[in-house]
């Protein structure tokens, strides 16, 4: 919550924004032409502030390119990251970067497709921007670190993290010298 609130992530994103070429949105309609528009309406993300503006950049553009401002919310959305373990110990924050055309669901032919194109290094070269940025923010800030520390250990109200694999579980590694 308390990098929300301080706009770390968002105003760096801004800074960094990416440009996309006529070949480049050409590219990713062409994967969005692919999925039914109504499924794609159907799967806006809950907690954006505007979702009327969502659902008209969906509608209108084969790529997100601009930043989805959101409502904090401690509903919990059901997905996969590693990051999940780590939270319980530092306060953490997560931004998610346009790679692939709109509709490109996770795991699908379209996500691995686009996987190697201009819009997914953009992409990923735009991730690494916002979280340079971010860092070198907090490190040249380190009372911004201090307060995500005060407020992580608020909501954590004296529960702590504890690892749901028993201690004697080992990896299963082979032939390991």
């Amino acid at each position: 919550m308390y990098f929300v609130q301080s706009r770390l992530l968002p105003d760096v994103f801004i800074f960094y924004k990416n440009d996309y070429t006529d070949e480049e949105l050409a590219y990713a309609q062409s994967f969005k032409d692919t999925f039914d528009i109504k499924n794609v309406l159907s799967d806006t993300p809950q907690f954006a502030k505007d979702q009327q503006k969502v659902i008209e950049n969906i509608k209108e553009r084969p790529i997100n390119d601009y930043f989805i401002e959101t409502n904090h919310s401690d509903v919990c959305e059901m997905g996969s990251a590693d990051v999940g373990d780590v939270s319980w110990c530092v306060p953490t924050a997560q931004i998610n970067i346009a790679c692939y055309s709109i509709g490109a669901g996770a795991h699908s032919w379209q996500w691995v497709a686009q996987g190697k194109s201009s819009i997914a290094y953009k992409g990923c070269m735009l991730a690494g921007d916002v979280l340079y940025d971010a860092t070198k923010t907090l490190y040249q800030n380190p009372e911004m670190i201090e307060k995500a520390k005060a407020e992580l250990k608020t909501r954590l109200q004296d529960n702590s993290y504890k690892c749901l694999i028993p201690k004697d579980v080992l990896p299963h590694i082979s032939n390991v010298e």
